[in-house]
């Protein structure tokens, strides 16, 4: 579980080779699917769509210091 934007999701993922796939799904709403890479610098930089979603987002994780 993790919350953005003080709502809910809930998800899994798997990490190998220097890839994270990730799917989640808020309450009530479609599961979604993120696929991230492992950059150099520890972040994971990734796109994500809901099912069925025609619009994609783009972003950065970054570990918090």
């Amino acid at each position: 579980m993790w919350s953005i934007a003080g709502l809910q999701d809930a998800g899994t993922g798997i990490l190998q080779k220097g890839a994270l796939a990730v799917v989640y799904q808020q309450e009530g709403e479609r599961p979604g699917v993120a696929p991230y890479t492992l950059n150099s610098n520890g972040s994971l930089s990734g796109t994500w769509t809901s099912l069925g979603g025609t619009v994609f987002g783009v972003e950065t994780w970054r570990r918090k210091k």
